[in-house]
C-alpha cells in the first residue's frame, strides 16, 4: 500500500508569541504551537480550552425564544399544571426528556414522557400519537424535546385541540416552521453564540434558563452523553458540557445511569465509555424489540439469555397492547420514582 501525506495547514505559529504564551501559562511549546494551530491565540482561549469552568456557558437568554419558554414553564410550575415531555428514541432524545422531566417533575408539574415507538410511530411528533396524548392525558402543554422543527401539522392539531405546545430542537430549520413558540440555535434572527448543540445541550439551556447555573449542573451527567453520543462538534460550549459531564458521571445519582455504569463496572468514565458503551446500550433498547420495555429490576441482567428472558416475561406480564402502550410512563414521573414495586420502564428510570 502506497501512503502519501499531505500537508492541510501552511501556517507557522508566530515564534514569540509561542514563547511568551509558553512561559506565562506553563505550557509545553509544541501543545501551544496545536492549541495556536487551532484557533487558541491567546491566553483567556488556552485557559478556557484547557480548564472547565461553569461560569464559561453562555447566558441561555439570548436563544430566540427561551424568554417565552420560561414564561410558560413557570406559568406551568405555579399552577401544576400536566405536561407531556414528547421525546425522541435515541440516546439524545432519551436525555433530553430526562432533564426537562426531571426539572418540572421537581418543580411542581405533573410530568408525563413520551418516547415515541421506533418502528409504530417513527421520529417526531405525528397526528395519530398527538390525538392519543390528548385524549389520554388531556395535557395542558406538550413539550417537545430532539425534535418538532418540523411538526407543522401537528402542531397546528394540538393547538386546535386546545393544548399549547413549545417545540425545542437542535435540527436544522425549514422554509416553514411551527406556529409556535420555538427554541433552537438554528432558528434565523437567534443571536445564540454556539449553534451546534444537540437537543439534550438546548434542555440544559432551558433548565439554566429556570433555575440558574447551580440546577443545570445537576443534568450535565445525561447532556455529555447526549453530546457525545449524538456527534456533535465538541468545541466550544459542546466541549465544556462533555468536560464537566465526565468529571460527575462516576458518582451520578440517576438510577438508570447508575445502573448502567454500574453494570459496566467503569470507575472513571472516558468519552470512549459514553460513544461504544453507554450510548449504545441505551439505544439498542430500541432495536431489539419495539414490543419490549424493560423495567428497572432488570437493568443490571448482564447475559443475552438473560434480557430475552425479560422481555418474554414482560409479554407474559402486561400483554401485547401494554407492550405497545402508545404511552410509555403510565404514571406521573413524580408517582413512577416514588412507586414501591418499582415497575418502572428503562425510559422513565433514566428520568430517576
Amino acid at each position: 500500500m502506497n501512503l502519501t501525506t499531505q500537508k492541510i495547514n501552511d501556517f507557522t505559529p508566530d515564534a514569540a508569541l509561542v514563547e511568551r504564551l509558553s512561559k506565562s501559562l506553563g505550557l509545553n511549546k509544541k501543545l501551544v504551537e496545536l492549541l495556536i494551530l487551532r484557533g487558541y491565540d491567546n491566553a483567556d482561549a488556552i485557559n478556557v480550552f484547557l480548564h472547565p469552568d461553569p461560569q464559561n456557558f453562555y447566558p441561555p437568554e439570548t436563544m430566540l425564544g427561551m424568554s417565552e419558554t420560561v414564561e410558560r414553564l413557570k406559568l406551568a410550575m405555579e399552577n401544576n399544571e400536566r405536561v407531556v415531555v414528547y421525546g425522541d428514541y435515541d440516546a439524545d432524545g432519551i436525555c433530553a426528556s430526562a432533564i426537562l422531566s426531571l426539572y418540572l417533575s421537581e418543580h411542581g408539574v405533573q410530568v408525563y414522557t413520551h418516547i415515541p415507538d421506533r418502528v409504530g410511530e417513527g421520529y417526531g411528533l405525528n397526528v395519530e400519537s398527538v390525538e392519543r396524548i390528548i385524549e389520554n392525558v388531556m395535557p395542558d402543554l406538550i413539550l417537545t424535546c430532539d425534535c418538532g422543527i418540523s411538526a407543522v401539522e401537528e402542531v397546528e392539531l394540538a393547538k386546535d385541540l386546545g393544548v399549547d405546545i413549545v417545540v425545542t430542537d437542535h435540527h436544522e430549520v425549514g422554509k416553514q416552521l411551527p406556529d409556535c413558540v420555538i427554541v433552537n440555535p438554528h432558528q434565523e434572527n437567534c443571536k445564540y453564540p454556539f449553534k451546534e448543540l444537540c437537543g439534550a445541550g438546548v434542555a440544559l439551556k432551558i433548565v439554566q434558563a429556570l433555575g440558574g447555573i447551580d440546577e443545570a449542573l445537576k443534568y450535565l451527567d445525561l447532556a455529555a452523553i447526549a453530546t457525545i453520543a449524538d456527534l456533535v462538534d465538541l468545541t466550544d460550549e459542546n466541549r465544556l458540557i462533555v468536560q464537566l459531564g465526565l468529571e460527575c458521571l462516576s458518582s451520578s445519582k440517576n438510577i438508570g445511569v447508575s445502573a448502567l455504569i454500574g453494570e459496566l463496572k467503569l470507575k472513571s468514565v472516558t468519552s470512549s465509555d459514553i460513544a461504544f458503551k453507554i450510548a449504545a446500550r441505551k439505544v439498542a433498547l430500541y432495536f431489539v424489540d419495539t414490543s419490549v420495555t424493560v423495567y428497572c429490576e432488570f437493568l443490571a441482567q448482564k447475559t443475552e439469555s438473560e434480557s430475552n428472558e425479560r422481555a418474554e416475561y414482560e409479554r407474559n406480564y402486561y400483554g401485547e397492547y401494554e407492550c405497545h402502550e402508545y404511552f410509555h410512563c403510565r404514571l406521573p414521573l413524580k408517582k413512577a420514582r416514588n412507586s414501591k414495586n418499582r415497575r418502572t420502564p428503562l425510559r422513565v428510570c433514566l428520568l430517576l
